[in-house]
């Protein structure tokens, strides 16, 4: 424990109380999928950094992206929140204004055409195969065998 808390304090001495973030609100972008009783829920976002005591690049500001992926769980009974995260990813890179998965539209297109999936789970298929079609197909036609995509998965 001891370890752990002189960790953190380290952490925040010599290297968060250095820097200085401020994230543009306007550029947040979220999104949600449910699939059961999970919900994966990724937010997109910019913020620009500054570095104390920066002489090499004085006055310099950084600019990032992240992406954030969060797996909410329902909660046990008796607890004041409904849900919990379950698991928290968080990717920082290159500033950009578009997700780090987003699939491209006439993929997702040609995918939900030929499967008959909404939006959501198009989605979600195609980032457990890497934007590939044939993979998202491959994987598609496995699941359906067994019977393992649900009845919601599909476009009304």
């Amino acid at each position: 424990y001891q370890r752990r808390v002189h960790g953190i304090e380290c952490l925040r001495k010599h290297i968060y109380g250095h820097i200085h973030t401020q994230h543009d609100i306007s550029k947040l972008k979220a999104d949600a999928v449910v699939m059961g009783d999970t919900i994966m829920a990724n937010i997109h976002g910019v913020f620009s950094y500054t570095v104390d005591d920066d002489v090499k690049h004085e006055n310099i500001v950084y600019k990032r992206c992240f992406d954030r992926c969060f797996l909410l769980r329902p909660n046990k009974s008796g607890t004041s929140w409904p849900a919990r995260i379950a698991n928290d990813m968080l990717m920082i890179r290159a500033a950009s204004d578009a997700p780090l998965m987003v699939p491209e539209a006439d993929v997702k297109q040609k995918l939900m055409s030929s499967t008959g999936l909404n939006d959501a789970f198009a989605t979600l298929l195609l980032r457990e195969a890497g934007d590939s079609y044939d993979k998202a197909m491959a994987l598609f036609q496995a699941n359906q065998a067994t019977g393992a995509i649900p009845a919601e998965a599909f476009a009304k």
